[in-house]
């Protein structure tokens, strides 16, 4: 699918509840994927671990192959039948040793998958009647990831990252360094830390690194933990484009100007003053 503008994109965020049911979980999704082809997106975005949100054992028991998994292969085929490009947000990818790893990936609208990124920094946190511990079923990954895409005759930089990253603002001035002009950043946030924090460091990471932030999040309770749901567009300048609810599934869609974004990076130059640090 194409936008109107050749220097531009259209994005769709896929805002969902994900269950500790996978089936049920992979039926709503493609549903949901269907419904976001009514936006005519160029690219759609996915939350992180869209496929299945349950306990330790069970995470753990239900990571899939990449590229051979169901989840997977229910995105590439519908990438393919459709024409666009999806971002898988992140699933659980079963690797030969060891804990998975929570893994996004990006798929062309051919259903290549042109770029695989591993989360880097894993939650912890204690909330007074609940602790929260992200390596006891994953374990962590140290490679940034830039994707390259060509969408409308565009080539575009796109910065990885998964969730808790989003608190790590030297992983995001790597991206800036190689002029990323999209940052996704899918999520399953807290509730708690989501009210607190999450409208705040989208919109830095937009604002510091002029880029777009992608922010497809989870909504909803699952294994007593509450997602935080509004999930966001924010444009380099900062400014929220689009703003999900907090409690239900649903889909938002931006357009991406590439050539706004230029304009904000010559007027406002701070990329060119960036010191070798």
């Amino acid at each position: 699918m194409a936008s109107n503008d050749n220097q531009s994109i259209k994005v769709s965020v896929i805002q969902f509840n994900a269950g500790i049911n996978k089936t049920d979980n992979l039926i709503k999704i493609e549903a949901l994927l269907n419904q976001a082809l009514k936006t005519n997106p160029d690219l759609i975005c996915l939350p992180e671990v869209f496929n299945l949100r349950t306990g330790n054992n069970e995470s753990v028991g239900q990571a899939e192959k990449i590229p051979e998994g169901e989840s997977t292969l229910l995105l590439t085929n519908f990438a393919k039948k459709n024409k666009v490009w999806i971002s898988n947000g992140s699933i659980f990818e079963k690797v030969d040793q060891g804990l998975p790893f929570n893994t996004s990936i990006i798929i062309n609208d051919l259903s290549e998958i042109v770029e695989t990124y591993r989360k880097n920094h894993l939650f912890k946190v204690s909330f007074q009647d609940k602790e929260i511990d992200e390596a006891t079923k994953s374990q962590a990954c140290n490679k940034t990831c830039i994707a390259k895409l060509d969408i409308n005759n565009l080539e575009l930089k796109v910065g990885m990252s998964i969730c808790y990253d989003l608190r790590f603002p030297e992983l995001y001035r790597k991206y800036a360094k190689e002029k990323v002009q999209i940052i996704l950043v899918p999520s399953s946030f807290a509730k708690k830390t989501g009210e607190a924090h999450w409208e705040s460091l989208l919109r830095a990471r937009a604002i510091e690194n002029q880029a777009y932030v992608i922010a497809a999040n989870q909504w909803g309770l699952v294994n007593n933990l509450e997602t935080y749901g509004n999930s966001l567009i924010v444009s380099p300048w900062g400014e929220i484009m689009q703003r999900a609810s907090s409690n239900q599934d649903e889909i938002i869609s931006a357009v991406l100007d590439m050539d706004y974004l230029s304009q904000v990076r010559k007027s406002l130059p701070a990329l060119e003053h960036m010191k070798n640090q």
